[in-house]
């Protein structure tokens, strides 16, 4: 890996952070939503009403504290941190269905002068936004997932950020972290290379369409025909490391996860021999349920030792939580030490316990979240 900058500093207001920990002892969860259900309850009847605040989400009703989303309105304050990142080069795009609107990952595809090929997975640096310990980190914490509810999302984050600050849209600029791999043209990984960086999607594309480009003559589109091809004939290569009967090539929707897989592979590697703990994505024996823990114990289907899940961190607290270590890591920090270290995986075993339950299961940890933010005063990145 390079030198990569640091990310920014996004310190707590002093007065809203007393105010928080205050409401945390009195049992108040001021950065959760009081209720991120679609219940018709009028604010009257729920606890916390002062702290509660209603987004309309296709006519529903979701509701986030006010301190969340008097910290989102705040965020763009943050713009100065693009100048401060390298653009992530060769030709960019980002491949979702047609109606996605948070777009968290996309890829970049160059070719080298010496044959091999690098292909960059980038995802929205969401850690770059939502500080630890702040009003917004708890409302997400507590949420755990987005949630996809018949023709409506609860979301995580609030909407301008999910689906506009941090999302990857088309002709856009935004805050990401990148890993980029380097493969031979036989898909073997040579290199990989973890920053900071900016991705302008100079190409929105659904999966549907992105496969009609690579199979067609449209005009218009040579070079990303031909961009795309080149990557669905890597992603089989990759696919057939080691095996007999390799196929020529891949659609677009099985080489977008190849390289996905690749990524996650790559980085849990990383992160493990650093000896950084995070949301590691485990799974002991093949066709067994895949659990999260804090540190890693192999990934049976995909044949890794360390893996992790990091491409959404829009909808998924885990992946927030892998983005947080990624800096640690950009920035060669290592583990962290003594009781930073012991707060930091209580914490984070707590929240992964929930996490391997799902949604909508109920963990106070209050006073382990105070302390947790003190730590964090000390040492938040």
């Amino acid at each position: 890996m390079g030198i990569h900058n640091a990310g920014p500093t996004l310190p707590l207001n002093p007065d809203r952070h007393a105010q928080f920990k205050e409401k945390a002892r009195d049992g108040i969860d001021a950065g959760e939503a009081i209720d991120a259900s679609l219940s018709a309850r009028s604010s009257a009847q729920m606890p916390g009403v002062d702290d509660v605040f209603e987004v309309e989400n296709k006519g529903k009703k979701v509701r986030f504290a006010q301190l969340a989303l008097t910290e989102t309105s705040k965020l763009p304050e943050n713009s100065g941190e693009y100048s401060k990142r390298d653009l992530v080069q060769g030709t960019t795009m980002t491949i979702d269905d047609y109606d996605t609107q948070d777009l968290d990952d996309g890829l970049s595809f160059r070719k080298n002068d010496d044959g091999s090929m690098t292909v960059g997975v980038s995802v929205a640096d969401v850690a770059a936004w939502v500080r630890p310990g702040s009003a917004l980190d708890h409302a997400a914490r507590k949420r755990v997932n987005s949630q996809y509810i018949h023709d409506m999302v609860v979301p995580m984050l609030p909407l301008p950020l999910s689906e506009d600050l941090l999302s990857l849209h088309g002709g856009q600029r935004r805050l990401a972290k990148t890993v980029e791999m380097t493969f031979s043209p036989d898909g073997e990984l040579l290199g990989t290379d973890i920053q900071r960086t900016v991705f302008y999607n100079a190409n929105r594309l659904n999966t549907g369409d992105a496969e009609k480009i690579r199979q067609s003559d449209y005009h218009g589109h040579q070079d990303l025909k031909g961009v795309l091809n080149q990557m669905c004939h890597l992603a089989a290569k990759i696919k057939s490391q080691g095996q007999s009967g390799e196929k020529d090539s891949l659609g677009v929707k099985r080489m977008l996860e190849t390289f996905i897989t690749q990524s996650c592979k790559a980085l849990g590697h990383e992160l493990a021999e650093a000896g950084i703990s995070t949301s590691y994505r485990n799974q002991v024996e093949k066709n067994s349920k895949s659990t999260y823990d804090a540190e890693p114990l192999g990934h049976a289907s995909v044949g890794a030792e360390a893996y992790v899940q990091w491409t959404s961190p829009i909808r998924r607290y885990a992946d927030l939580d892998v983005h947080r270590a990624m800096g640690r890591l950009i920035d060669g920090k290592g583990p962290r030490e003594g009781r930073v270290r012991e707060l930091d995986q209580q914490m984070r075993h707590t929240q992964l316990e929930r996490a391997n339950k799902g949604p909508g299961k109920s963990y106070r940890f209050v006073d382990l979240l105070v302390d947790t933010m003190k730590a964090n005063q000390v040492d938040s990145k």
